[in-house]
């Protein structure tokens, strides 16, 4: 249902979205040309027409690893064992006076459906000592290690349970990442204040996704769901009842990306997404948290803002090229 209507997801959501993505998708080409000094498809007999973002993400990541073998003294991408001289070399590392040595400080913007599993690479690159198959679990045991892909209790946020249960912040990444008074763990979908903005700028990073893939992925979790958890108004209704509920998800979920990141409004737009089914399609008469939803519309200025907060980001990868955006 989600895949059929994903033109409509396209108009639906706000074209701030969009702007934001593509702003991420630039800048990361241009992080990938500082790095390996090679522009993507410098080589058209290379770059075909049928398959151009392809054949330009290979060159990337061949340019890339041709760079770092003539390069062996920048070969330690990580923060430990690094000199206090040479810590702050990398953005994401600094110098902990209180344990005398170098470690990263990342703070992770990590945007609803955009990619949980990116948080085991932060994980990995903060702390080397981790078990090479730690991950963010799925909660479902169901991977060959299904120790490691097993949640707590009731839990089923991945990250969540890794940074409280499996591999407790406090023990593994002491002043590592970010985290708030009432989020505790740095895999929480946070939006950006001020204060955090300031003090972390320069140390965000994050994955960015196409608005419509994101919507759609959001409301497959959220609405849709299983057969167990699909909307009672869904089970029985006809293709316009279905078009009405998914035409209301757009409206209330446009923007997402460029609200969380320029922080300039009063409440997590995430939370238009989470409580959805109970508060807001079922309200007929859109109070509360429906009303509130539905005008908090992106604006020009949330857009700007958003945008030059990007510019500050150490690392913006694309979940569409995951592979590539943590190669990088």
């Amino acid at each position: 249902q989600v895949s059929s209507c994903s033109n409509l997801l396209w108009h639906l959501t706000m074209h701030t979205d969009t702007a934001l993505f593509y702003a991420a998708f630039i800048l990361q080409v241009a992080v990938t040309i500082a790095s390996t000094g090679t522009a993507p498809c410098s080589e058209a007999s290379e770059c075909p027409a049928v398959n151009q973002v392809a054949a330009a993400a290979a060159l990337v990541q061949r340019d890339h690893n041709r760079w770092r073998a003539h390069h062996p003294e920048i070969q330690q991408s990580s923060c430990e064992g690094r000199q206090k001289h040479s810590c702050g070399a990398n953005s994401i590392c600094a110098w902990n006076q209180n344990l005398s040595r170098c470690q990263a400080r990342i703070a992770w913007f990590h945007i609803m459906k955009c990619g949980s599993s990116f948080g085991a690479t932060l994980a990995h690159f903060a702390n080397s000592s981790l078990p090479r198959l730690a991950h963010m679990p799925s909660c479902t045991g169901n991977v060959a290690d299904a120790d490691e892909d097993r949640c707590e209790g009731n839990l089923t946020q991945g990250p969540r349970d890794f940074f409280i249960y499996k591999y407790p912040i406090h023990e593994w990444f002491p002043d590592v990442f970010w985290t708030t008074n009432s989020s505790t763990e740095p895999g929480g979908h946070r939006i950006i204040g001020d204060e955090d903005f300031k003090e972390w700028q320069g140390r965000f990073v994050g994955l960015f996704r196409s608005p419509k893939a994101r919507v759609a992925s959001a409301y497959n979790h959220f609405v849709l769901g299983t057969n167990e958890t699909l909307p009672p108004v869904l089970r029985h209704s006809n293709h316009s009842v279905r078009m009405q509920y998914l035409k209301k998800y757009a409206a209330v979920a446009r923007g997402t990306m460029t609200k969380m990141l320029s922080g300039i409004y009063d409440m997590n737009p995430i939370q238009c997404e989470f409580h959805f089914d109970e508060s807001i399609a079922r309200d007929p008469y859109c109070s509360g948290l429906c009303k509130k939803c539905l005008n908090q519309d992106p604006s020009a200025k949330s857009l700007k803002v958003a945008l030059a907060r990007l510019q500050k980001f150490a690392f913006v990868g694309l979940t569409e090229y995951f592979d590539l955006s943590v190669c990088l």
